[in-house]
């Protein structure tokens, strides 16, 4: 038998392993770990905030197509050539901080009410309804 002895403290050395390593990996591997999950945490908070801030914005997007569909109703009524048009929105108008553009279609499909609101955002709500032609 063969065993070493460390000079300095008189003590028996220990042989060196291939896994000496092995505790550093293993906390690298786990910071890892911890890290992605840290990130999809934040990434579903930043969805969750975004969604709760579009909720107002859908609710007032569904509220200015219909009145998109009663105006192109009451200009149907006023003028059977009616086309469609855009409408645009002012912020007061609306009584938001927002303005919104209304376009409305008429064509041999039907009639159609787009809303972009806000208007000049690129994160908006956009929302279509489209209403059949009478046959």
């Amino acid at each position: 038998m063969s065993r070493r002895t460390s000079a300095r403290h008189g003590r028996l050395a220990r042989p060196r392993s291939p896994r000496r390593g092995g505790a550093l990996i293993i906390a690298l591997v786990l910071l890892t770990v911890a890290s992605l999950l840290g990130v999809v945490v934040v990434r579903s908070v930043i969805a969750h905030a975004r969604q709760l801030q579009r909720t107002p914005w859908r609710l007032q997007a569904e509220a200015l197509v219909e009145a998109g569909l009663n105006r192109a109703a009451a200009q149907l009524a006023t003028s059977p050539a009616y086309a469609g048009e855009t409408w645009r929105i002012t912020a007061a108008d609306l009584g938001d901080r927002f303005e919104a553009r209304v376009d409305i279609r008429r064509d041999s499909a039907g009639l159609t009410v787009t809303v972009l609101y806000p208007d000049r955002f690129t994160d908006r709500v956009q929302l279509t309804r489209t209403i059949p032609a009478a046959p």
